[in-house]
């Protein structure tokens, strides 16, 4: 399971390794992660191209990154990335396992709703303005096509902008699999009539040029997707399965020549199926969802540790819901930018870039504010990175946001950190304001909209301590911790209340904490728990009364969630792995009565494994098996969930 596997670099070193900080050798873990080469100065997995926008040893940030690399990867066949993403302690997806075309598939980073989560291929945006939250649709992306996720956690406005309230996640493109022309496959196939079947197909040409593409075809019938508790007069019987059927292309390059480096990418997706009517009724309305998005990164090394980094980004999203008020909705995402990050010296680092966005609604609606509408950010920012001799690690930034609705607003990150090698021992701390931007919908929409509505301004203090207890003996057991707890109060939160439509008014307030442990026994096995919890309280005004009111509101979040995994690989050709996650009771809202409902709590077994048959061509079995104690739970009120299911699958590398 991914989080048996999942690894927490931002833990510090351990006690024989050494920081690295030069520039050199950071670029040389850059170029191999581009180029598929093994370095021995310093693994992979110690690196973060999203902290700070460039490479950068983790050792010398403080802040949360949670790193899902390739091997993490590999050993997830049989999920979906909404699966991987949901085993990263204080992260949680809705409706992750209800039926798999229930939409959305929100993301929830640390309590935050999911339009404060901003999601990255490769490190570019990507964005559905047609969406109330601009929320990008996890299903449309397969976990195939990556190699590596990175996920930021915190106020993260002053490098990323809008969104990046509660965090980052960051989608990082496969690299070519290898010398030569190499191709990758893999068929699977479990409950619900479900298949799936990818292939890759990878070549290095020569040592400046290589490509990597692919193709992913995915079905499956589906569940019942609504509960028939008997209250659906106009449907008897038994109520329909909602199936899914998806196709997902992709494409990547890269070319370097000297110091010049691009690397383009695209990919296209497209899902179809059918939903229910809503909560406890039936219906087979059909709906359809299509997304283009290309990207371009490139850096040019300047030379005396200066570097010049620019990117491109598109995103086109097309969406239908058919139904009794069949509805469409088209989007467009444009972004450019570009940075320069300098050296001077061994103790301080300069980034400084300039972002622009557009972003706009294909709209035709005869009672929209504005036909076609759109808005543009341009944002300059700039940050500074200090690294003493006693090992104690700076960073600031300041943001400034210039939006063509609502005019000019800034952010800010203050982040400190000090590393005690010792006992290999780091602590950190990351406060920052961010926004989220009124999305256009919210703006311009047919529905309530207010040209009028300012940003949601937060603010957001991360605290904690990490550690990594190695032992000089790879047969005697290792110790990787992190404890962490966080702030976070959004003003000016944006809600929409009938009959004035959208409008400036709550107060948000979340609060945390996270703590991890991983215990490596031996080679063979390897032990791993987490626990999350937050609550949170909206300050709003009583329709009724006028009067201020303060209750909790995470809805379909729950207030503690704990998992324990442990992961066995007995031989190099066999591996095993099995996940007990408790979720605890959350509140929803039944939007046929207007009540708040708290469901109970639930528990899962998961298991999964794969088995080496061929390593020369890497031909293996793997499977995935969930919900084992088939445990009756609901996540979405009036909506089943998945009992026990399985997927079983072939893979093999050619």
């Amino acid at each position: 399971m991914s989080l048996a596997l999942l690894d927490f670099k931002l833990m510090g070193q351990a006690r024989n390794e050494k920081p690295v900080k030069n520039r050199d050798s950071i670029n040389r873990i850059l170029d191999s992660m581009v180029n598929h080469r093994k370095s021995k100065t310093l693994s992979i997995q110690e690196i973060s191209v999203t902290a700070t926008k460039f490479p950068k040893s983790l050792s010398e940030l403080g802040k949360v990154v949670d790193i899902i690399g390739p091997d993490q990867i590999a050993e997830s066949q049989g999920k979906n990335l909404g699966d991987i993403l949901n085993e990263v302690p204080g992260l949680g997806i809705e409706g992750i396992h209800s039926n798999p075309g229930l939409a959305p598939k929100t993301l929830f980073v640390q309590g935050a709703s999911g339009d404060n989560t901003l999601v990255l291929i490769d490190g570019i945006p990507i964005s559905d303005p047609s969406s109330l939250g601009s929320n990008f649709d996890i299903r449309l992306v397969n976990p195939e096509q990556f190699e590596r996720i990175e996920i930021l956690k915190g106020g993260q406005s002053t490098l990323y902008g809008s969104d990046a309230v509660a965090g980052v996640i960051n989608l990082i493109s496969r690299k070519p699999l290898g010398k030569g022309f190499k191709v990758l496959a893999n068929l699977s196939g479990g409950s619900y009539g479900t298949f799936k079947e990818n292939i890759i197909l990878s070549q290095k040409i020569d040592s400046t040029l290589n490509y990597l593409m692919g193709y992913t075809h995915y079905k499956t019938n589906g569940l019942v997707e609504a509960i028939d508790n008997g209250s659906d007069s106009a449907h008897t019987g038994h109520f329909h399965r909602d199936g899914m059927i998806q196709n997902n292309l992709f494409f990547s390059a890269n070319w370097n020549k000297g110091r010049f480096r691009i690397s383009p990418n695209l990919e296209y997706s497209s899902i179809s199926g059918k939903f229910s009517n809503g909560a406890y009724m039936d219906g087979i309305n059909p709906y359809f969802s299509h997304n283009l998005v290309t990207g371009l990164n490139g850096r040019w090394i300047l030379g005396s540790g200066s570097n010049v980094y620019f990117n491109e980004g598109f995103t086109y999203t097309k969406r239908f819901y058919g139904g009794a008020y069949p509805s469409g909705y088209t989007g467009r995402f444009n972004q450019l930018e570009a940075y320069l990050d300098q050296d001077f010296g061994k103790y301080l680092q300069l980034l400084g870039g300039l972002n622009y966005q557009i972003q706009q609604v294909l709209d035709t609606a005869s009672n929209s504010i504005k036909r076609n509408p759109s808005i543009s950010i341009l944002s300059p920012y700039l940050s500074l990175f200090l690294n003493s001799r006693s090992n104690i690690h700076f960073s600031v930034g300041g943001r400034l946001n210039h939006h063509s609705s609502y005019g000019n607003n800034l952010t800010f990150n203050i982040n400190p950190s000090w590393n005690w090698n010792k006992p290999g021992i780091k602590f950190f701390a990351d406060y920052a304001s961010s926004f989220r931007a009124p999305k256009l919908p919210e703006l311009y929409g047919e529905y309530g909209a207010n040209p009028n509505l300012k940003p949601e301004n937060s603010e957001s203090l991360e605290f904690g301590i990490s550690g990594n207890l190695r032992s000089s003996s790879k047969n005697n057991p290792s110790i990787k911790y992190r404890v962490l707890g966080f702030f976070r109060n959004i003003q000016n939160a944006i809600i929409y209340l009938y009959p004035k439509g959208y409008i400036n008014q709550d107060e948000q307030s979340d609060k945390g904490y996270e703590a991890f442990l991983s215990l490596v026994i031996n080679p063979e096995i390897r032990l791993q728990a987490s626990l999350a919890v937050v609550t949170g309280k909206v300050r709003t005004k009583s329709i009724n009364t006028g009067m201020d009111t303060l209750f909790n509101n995470l809805i379909r979040r729950p207030k503690n969630t704990l998992h324990f995994g442990v992961f066995y690989h007995p031989l190099k050709s066999l591996n095993f792995s099995i996940l007990f996650s408790n979720y605890s009771d959350r509140l929803d809202e039944d939007f046929n009565t207007g009540s708040f409902i708290v469901l109970p709590n639930y528990h899962l077994l998961d298991a999964g494994g794969s088995f080496l048959i061929d390593p020369k061509r890497n031909f293996h079995l793997f499977f995935q098996m969930g919900n084992i104690l088939n445990s009756q739970y609901s996540e979405i009120i009036g909506f089943n969930t998945m009992k026990f299911h399985y997927t079983v699958g072939l893979g093999l590398n050619l």
